[in-house]
């Protein structure tokens, strides 16, 4: 990982023997990194400049996404299971669904809920109070995006479902296989389905090819009406509901074409 510092020319490198999976940054702006069987390492905002890293995790568990509501962190474990980290010392891990394991591919907090996607396995939702975990009915699980203050919308390869978080109703918004739905208006999605992404009405259920061949692994609201796709081929694409703006890609800067993830 490298972060430029001010005033230096040369990047200041980091992290430079732990394999980064995940990167989290809170609303202080402090940064969590999440490693490859060597836990969490944590990089204050206020010590950019210095680079102070400190590793937080007293266990050694390949971490795939961090989460957190308010100073609990969240962490999905490849293999083994689910996280609430509290502090250094402190924290509870719990194991579900047996061998069938994959990987927590994806988290969701909000007020006393979270909601975990197992990759090959069934999605839960973990009560923060009682600390107990309820299996839904849906499965294998891609990703998990915010569709409106009480709704998620889920994506996997027999479509895109929103649920409602309090009462645990559902509607299917696509039935277009997806690796990934994420909401740019009230009652659309973009709904990728890796080789192309669409533009889906989630009354209507109408697709309509948007961007041919992307081959995303991974759609990210920016805001205001933006969002970046980690593609496979493209580099980085970053685009709102008419069409691409720009393309980052090995001509304007990245070593590299193939993007896996953004955060």
């Amino acid at each position: 990982l490298n972060e430029k510092a001010e005033n230096v020319i040369l990047p200041k490198k980091m992290l430079e023997t732990q394999p980064i999976v995940h990167v989290f940054s809170d609303k202080e702006n402090n940064v969590w990194f999440s490693t490859k069987n060597d836990g969490i390492y944590f990089l204050s905002s206020l010590n950019y400049k210095n680079y102070v890293q400190r590793k937080q995790t007293p266990f050694l568990d390949y971490i795939s996404v961090i989460k957190n509501s308010g100073n609990t962190l969240y962490l999905g474990l490849k293999n083994s299971g689910f996280a609430e980290y509290f502090s250094q010392n402190k924290y509870n891990k719990y194991y579900f669904g047996g061998e069938d394991i994959d990987e927590i591919i994806d988290l969701y907090v909000k007020d006393n809920k979270v909601f975990v996607a197992d990759y090959n396995g069934p999605f839960y939702e973990f009560d923060i109070r009682t600390k107990k975990f309820t299996e839904g009915f849906l499965s294998r699980i891609k990703s998990i995006y915010k569709m409106s203050d009480r709704e998620i919308v889920v994506s996997n390869g027999l479509g895109a479902t929103v649920i409602n978080i309090d009462t645990g109703k559902y509607k299917v918004a696509s039935t277009l296989k997806s690796y990934m739905a994420i909401p740019f208006k009230k009652d659309s999605i973009f709904n990728g389905m890796f080789t192309n992404l669409y533009k889906v009405n989630i009354n209507t259920k109408e697709s309509k090819l948007f961007l041919k061949d992307s081959y995303l692994n991974q759609i990210v609201a920016l805001g205001n009406g933006l969002v970046a796709g980690a593609s496979n081929t493209r580099g980085v694409l970053i685009f709102n509901d008419k069409g691409i703006i720009q393309e980052i890609n090995t001509t304007n800067g990245l070593k590299d074409n193939q993007i896996t993830s953004l955060h």
